[in-house]
């Protein structure tokens, strides 16, 4: 697969130098068709992590469009942010900040302040002032867009929900969930009002719950995540959306009364039950197998397709189900049920441990991968072995606790945890040098 993709982005470049040497002898050097091409195969390079050839691109088509149009000009600006965008990407924040500035100014002056493209630019440079320690600066400028906006008729458009949220996620991620709920909760009312049963409006319930959660209002939280859930499960046809479930269990947990611990445990239960059935249809898949095609006809046969894609899915579900059970285990412990407790932990090891996945690992860790590739690879499976040792963490940890008579009767299960988790430390310990290296020899390039 990796080889595909760097015989792709070989094909790209050779079209897209054809195509700037026939803009310049068609156009001349300065016309802005050659600009454009320019910045396309500028792109190709900053996509492909060939920086020391993009960078160069990137600043003459800027110096081109600049000498022919001047800097107030919606192409101009466009190459003002593509531009800023790589100095972004390349950790130059100085330079990065100058050109979505010039971009922003460009906008507004030929576009009007309220045109939805003046975020496109105004969102990442507040996030870049934010990231310096300007937040009160970053703050000010997504308020004043948003009175642009509302100005130009725009307060439910696109640019205003995005505004919005930044909003919110700023004040929440300064600890002032208090300060979040305003702008969520305009999210909430406009997406409703749209379409109150779109994927953007579970969305925005979702978002509220959470900052509404933080601030103790559970029930309201959970009337938002049971929309949530229920607008979840009509556009996925009726399967469970477990992600949307696990945010109800926590919720649950949160309240903290036998009531909510029951009806975490419950649906912790129904969120394992049905990523368990997922899991045994992608090991269906991954056999050759996507379901019958008649009585007498037998299993029909997988397309090699199928299959892949299939195996690019396992970690996910794999890690989903590891929330589960742990979600699980943590509402049979405040239900005082420590055999069920032990019964769903050692599910979970089992789980990060099965066939699939290995076979999965195994699929992505194939001789084409490619650097980045391999660095992605690494990320999943160290994000599953870290479920995994939480799991016999609480395993052991529950066994610290209890009598003698249940350390004599498990000895041997506690000794093979204790053995399990030490090698999966050592894993990991592996896996964190393997991302090092690999970061260090991306940024030596």
């Amino acid at each position: 697969m990796g080889e595909e993709i760097a015989g792709e982005l070989r094909r790209a470049e050779r079209f897209l130098k054809l195509a700037l040497d026939e803009a310049k002898q068609g156009f001349g050097l300065d016309d802005p068709h050659v600009a454009a091409a320019t910045q396309n195969l500028a792109e190709l390079y900053r996509v492909s992590r060939q920086y020391d050839l993009a960078g160069p691109l990137y600043e003459q088509a800027l110096k081109s469009l600049r000498g022919t149009f001047g800097e107030l000009d919606v192409r101009t600006a466009a190459a003002l942010h593509n531009a800023a965008g790589f100095y972004l990407e390349t950790g130059n924040a100085e330079k990065a900040q100058e050109c979505y500035e010039s971009a922003l100014q460009a906008k507004r002056a030929v576009m009007g302040p309220g045109h939805p493209s003046v975020c496109d630019s105004l969102l990442p440079l507040a996030r870049l002032l934010r990231r310096k320690g300007r937040s009160s600066e970053a703050l000010a400028m997504l308020q004043q867009q948003l009175r642009f906006l509302e100005d130009a008729g725009l307060g439910t458009s696109k640019g205003a929900l995005m505004l919005l949220g930044q909003q919110a996620a700023f004040h929440k991620g300064d600890g002032h969930a208090d300060r979040a709920r305003p702008p969520l909760q305009r999210c909430y009312d406009i997406e409703r009002g749209v379409d109150p049963q779109s994927l953007t409006t579970a969305g925005a319930a979702e978002a509220l719950a959470g900052v509404l959660q933080d601030l103790g209002e559970y029930d309201e939280a959970r009337r938002l995540l049971e929309e949530s859930l229920s607008i979840q499960t009509m556009r996925r046809r009726n399967a469970i959306p477990a992600d949307q479930m696990l945010r109800l269990v926590n919720l649950e947990m949160k309240v903290a009364t036998p009531d909510s611990f029951l009806r975490a445990h419950n649906m912790a239960q129904r969120c394992c039950d049905s990523v368990e059935s997922l899991i045994q249809k992608y090991d269906a898949i991954t056999a050759g197998q996507t379901g019958w095609v008649g009585r007498w006809f037998g299993p029909k046969a997988a397309s090699q397709e199928q299959i892949e894609k299939t195996y690019k899915a396992v970690p996910g579900a794999v890690h989903t189900l590891a929330l589960a059970y742990m979600s699980l285990s943590a509402a049979q412990m405040a239900l005082r049920r420590p055999e069920d407790v032990e019964a769903s932990l050692q599910r979970g090891v089992d789980v990060t441990t099965c066939a699939l996945l290995q076979r999965a690992h195994f699929q992505a860790d194939s001789s084409n991968s490619s650097p980045s590739e391999r660095q992605h690879n690494a990320q999943v499976e160290d994000r599953i072995l870290d479920d995994r040792q939480a799991f016999l963490e609480q395993l052991l940890e529950d066994a610290a606790r209890a009598g003698e008579e249940y350390k004599k009767q498990r000895a041997e299960s506690i000794r093979q945890w204790q053995e399990d988790l030490a090698k999966v430390k050592q894993l990991r310990e592996t896996i964190k040098e393997f991302l090092a290296l690999s970061r260090e020899l991306s940024a030596a390039k």
